[in-house]
């Protein structure tokens, strides 16, 4: 879509609002009341042109996916929902655009997968409170792709944001094998 500069939308500024919802699974009521219309409205009454989903939407930094992923853990209090399927049905229906997100630091892949953790020059992990970081050199790079092709394949999102991608550690790096 060009506007009257003749400038494509991701050629010119944005306003863009994230949200972001954190959805503890231990707690049954969580996420379960999401109002994709009524959250559409409010970012339209902000004037935004980008809307950024962060946790709540696709998969947040546990590993825990809040659409019907078959490739990863759901959110045990989703049930049938789809947070971002009727997020980015609704942003659209106001044409306002939609930026998934996915989460690089998983909990969970970092918690069963010691062979896809960052390594200092040492051989030692690379922590950051009570877990750590997740190597793109390892096989989780493949589990990555898989994971956001799902989601740019099965929603009509208009960018996608890799949250957190990074080398850790002093000095900032992996020598993982």
């Amino acid at each position: 879509m060009h506007s009257s500069t003749g400038k494509p939308w991701f050629e010119r500024p944005v306003r863009g609002i994230g949200v972001n919802m954190w959805a503890p699974e231990w707690h049954p009521g969580s996420i379960t009341r999401f109002d994709a219309e009524k959250l559409a409205d409010a970012i339209v009454r902000a004037r935004t042109t980008v809307g950024f989903t962060f946790q709540g939407f696709t998969q947040d930094r546990f590993g825990i996916s809040f659409f019907p992923t078959e490739l990863g853990p759901r959110h045990k209090n989703l049930g049938h929902r789809d947070h971002i399927g009727a997020y980015v049905e609704a942003m659209h229906e106001r044409d306002v655009r939609v930026f998934g997100c996915y989460s690089f630091p998983d909990r969970a892949v970092w918690e069963h997968n010691p062979d896809r953790r960052q390594r200092d020059p040492q051989d030692r992990e690379i922590t950051r409170g009570s877990w750590g970081a997740l190597c793109p050199n390892s096989p989780y790079r493949e589990h990555l792709i898989a994971r956001v092709a799902e989601i740019a394949t099965r929603y009509e999102i208009d960018g996608l944001l890799l949250d957190s991608v990074a080398f850790r550690g002093d000095p900032p790096g992996c020598y993982c094998r």
